[in-house]
């Protein structure tokens, strides 16, 4: 399974705005049917066409970003995706 994130950054001299992060490296919605298929190639040639992405979604993230990172996903025919919303919010304990 490989993964993307996307949320804001936590580094401010990367920025404020959401960014798509894949293998410790931000990427731009062009580069993501690249990333797949390099994704795809660590695969068995079998499995290549069931890859799953884990696309792990800042709950702050903007509708629009990952609607952009779904469709390079189905452009690079990677159509299995499991989607997890990461809180940001800090918990406190009294």
């Amino acid at each position: 399974m490989a993964s993307l994130y996307i949320g804001e950054p936590t580094k401010a001299e990367d920025g404020k705005d959401a960014k798509i992060q894949a293998n410790d490296v931000f990427i731009d919605t062009k580069e993501i049917i690249k990333w797949v298929n390099e994704e795809k190639s660590k695969l068995e040639e079998v499995e290549r066409e069931q890859i799953t992405i884990a696309l792990k979604v800042d709950s702050d993230s903007k509708r629009g970003i990952i609607a952009d990172v779904e469709t390079e996903l189905r452009k690079g025919n990677a159509r299995k995706i499991l989607y997890t919303a990461l809180d940001n919010t800090k918990v406190t304990k009294n």
